[in-house]
């Protein structure tokens, strides 16, 4: 993901969930490197993810675990993903699957 990607990106997630700009680019520059981490990492990941969006922790560790595996899954299967999505941080369904389907096409 380009740096110019990364903050369209926050904005669209800034919308979604009203965190403020600077926490928000912040967490798409974590997201950006999730797929680069080890499982073991995560975890780490989890605990910033956590204290911004306000999951509980281990709504968070599987949200984050979930993610790094959305990027081998293919897009027929996105819907499903946004399903989990949705039970974790509540957010209408066409809403989520918009931000799931942009991630996708961000990070491909």
């Amino acid at each position: 993901m380009s740096s110019s990607d990364i903050v369209i990106h926050a904005e669209k997630w800034h919308e979604l969930i009203k965190m403020s700009s600077s926490d928000i680019v912040i967490h798409a520059e974590k997201w950006h490197e999730l797929i680069k981490m080890s499982s073991s990492d995560i975890v780490i990941f989890a605990e910033k993810c956590h204290e911004l969006i306000k999951m509980s922790s281990s709504g968070i560790v599987i949200f984050a675990e979930e993610w790094r595996e959305l990027f081998k899954i293919p897009s027929s299967d996105i819907v499903i993903y946004a399903e989990k999505w949705r039970e974790l941080i509540k957010m209408s369904s066409s809403d989520i699957l918009l931000s799931v389907e942009k991630c996708y096409e961000l990070m491909k």
